[in-house]
């Protein structure tokens, strides 16, 4: 071969030598860019990521105290209402049980008044037959037409049993 040409080829070899060793350091420098921007990106996304979560937490915890805080305004309206009602419930149970023990003494009352009723109208039957009996015994008997006699109705019961009997016989009168 031929000196020039060896040279030749030698630089030749020389260049692409080195040119495969810049396209070997530049496919390095690529390599570890892509690398570097892999790494990057993957931080940048890894940091949006945090960041969401972040501002996820903000409002979840933003969220969850307004949900206490709401639950605690109804406990304490719901307790305010339920003592309310139940100090309605209690004042319409008192009332209830006034009038209830006002109707009981009312009807014990009238309980009495009929009771009393009937031993005065017992005792008026017993002085009419024994005033009947003197009559027929004296020989006193009065005759009544049926169309003169008439019941007796509440209001002269009532009228009769405020006015003051005469004594039947055997009672004494203190004057």
């Amino acid at each position: 071969m031929h000196p020039n040409l060896e040279r030749f080829n030698l630089r030749r070899s020389d260049a692409v030598l080195t040119k495969t060793i810049v396209d070997s350091q530049l496919q390095e420098n690529e390599t570890a860019l892509a690398k570097d921007n892999l790494e990057d990106r993957a931080t940048v996304i890894v940091t949006q990521k945090i960041e969401a979560l972040d501002k996820m937490d903000v409002y979840y915890k933003q969220t969850n105290q307004d949900l206490k805080r709401k639950l605690r305004e109804m406990i304490t309206a719901w307790d305010s209402e339920k003592q309310m009602m139940e100090s309605k419930v209690k004042g319409e149970r008192q009332v209830w049980e006034a009038e209830r023990q006002e109707w009981q003494a009312r009807v014990s009352n009238f309980r009495d008044k009929h009771e009393q009723l009937e031993r005065d109208h017992q005792a008026l039957k017993e002085e009419l037959e024994n005033t009947k009996s003197l009559m027929h015994k004296a020989g006193l008997g009065i005759r009544l037409p049926i169309r003169n006699v008439r019941e007796l109705t509440d209001g002269d019961v009532d009228q009769r049993s405020s006015l003051s009997l005469p004594p039947s016989r055997g009672e004494s009168v203190q004057f």
